[in-house]
């Protein structure tokens, strides 16, 4: 009899899991869908009236990928008949999972050129962020290996995995702490090259949009969120790397493609902003200077100059513009009885 209960026990908790499995992608579609009804005049006004660059490209596949991951779990909850195509549940599975995991790929590539522009340029460091970004992607690939497809009249057509336990806590630890790490690097390299660039834009630009202050602020936001991620990450590191951990971690890669469609939202309209402004030279205690490549990458072609240049402070020229690049100069005002000014720069372009 005890037997017979546990055997009941177990099939209710086991579709109790198919059911929520099954709502949870439901819950992300309309997180995403009202995300985009309320920023879609913005994503048409900065990117679809824009001129396409590599911005543009980053931030629709950003936008639109996760959006077609949840129509594409969604449906995987349909049955499908065998008797036309023997092998339609199964080829639908393994694409599903494919599309699933290339989501990485744009939230590595953002990752990286962020550290790429924070860094003064540093190509080996974002090169490193890229790939230890990607390793997740890389990781959850060898699930091929171990996948299962079930195409279940009642679940609809599902996957299972013959994976050991073992070998699963190897693969989560190996993918995980890549990640953590590259969210490390990123975190640190925003915190100290901003540290003491934020107080003299606050000052220079008293209120105009300025990628300084837009770093901070998107930036703290988006690294908060990471920590988080990150402790729920350590908290459920013992798991299946090939299964969901968690129904928290269902919604975390929305969430991080939602803030990164953001994060470029708000680059590309202090871009926009800053190309439509007339502004003159400024003199200041400390220079900053935002100098755009936009020919390049759009919004993420921007940089931070800071430093000393008060050779500049006699002239009253106007900033330059060439075609679609802009920089701004922000002379310096240092205290007159000080002797001769120095000057330290940090030029930065993203360069694909």
């Amino acid at each position: 009899m005890s037997s017979n209960a546990d055997e009941v026990a177990e099939i209710i908790a086991f579709y109790e899991s198919v059911f929520v499995n099954t709502c949870c992608p439901i819950a992300v579609l309309a997180f995403l869908t009202y995300e985009y009804l309320i920023t879609f005049d913005s994503e048409v006004g900065l990117f679809w009236r824009s001129k396409f660059t590599g911005a543009s490209a980053l931030f629709l596949t950003n936008r639109y990928w996760p959006l077609l991951v949840n129509i594409l779990n969604i449906t995987s909850s349909a049955r499908m008949s065998d008797q036309v195509l023997p092998t339609s549940c199964d080829a639908y599975v393994k694409a599903l999972q494919t599309i699933e995991l290339l989501q990485y790929f744009p939230w590595a590539a953002f990752s990286a050129l962020r550290t790429y522009a924070l860094s003064r340029g540093n190509r080996a460091l974002s090169i490193l962020v890229f790939f230890l970004s990607i390793v997740p992607m890389g990781v959850n690939f060898s699930q091929y290996h171990w996948l299962v497809v079930i195409n279940d009249p009642t679940i609809g057509c599902s996957k299972s995995s013959t994976i050991s336990a073992d070998m699963a806590k190897r693969l989560t630890i190996a993918s995980r702490t890549c990640l953590i790490a590259a969210d490390v690097i990123v975190l640190l390299v925003t915190w100290t090259s901003t540290f003491g660039t934020i107080r003299i834009a606050d000052a220079a630009l008293k209120g105009r949009p300025s990628f300084v202050r837009l770093l901070v602020r998107d930036g703290a936001f988006f690294n908060r969120f990471v920590l988080c991620q990150v402790m729920s990450d350590i908290a459920f590191i013992t798991n299946d790397a090939l299964s969901p951990v968690s129904y928290f971690t269902t919604f975390t890669e929305p969430i991080t493609a939602v803030l990164v469609s953001r994060f470029l939202l708000n680059l590309q309209e202090v871009n926009q902003y800053n190309q439509r402004s007339s502004l003159s030279t400024v003199s200041l205690t400390q220079s900053v200077t935002l100098d755009f490549a936009s020919r390049i990458v759009g919004s993420l072609g921007s940089s931070l100059e800071t430093g000393h240049e008060s050779s500049r402070m006699s002239s009253n020229a106007p900033p330059s513009y060439a075609d679609d690049d802009m920089m701004w100069d922000l002379s310096d005002l240092s205290p007159r009885d000080h002797g001769e000014a120095h000057h330290e720069s940090t030029d930065v372009a993203i360069d694909v």
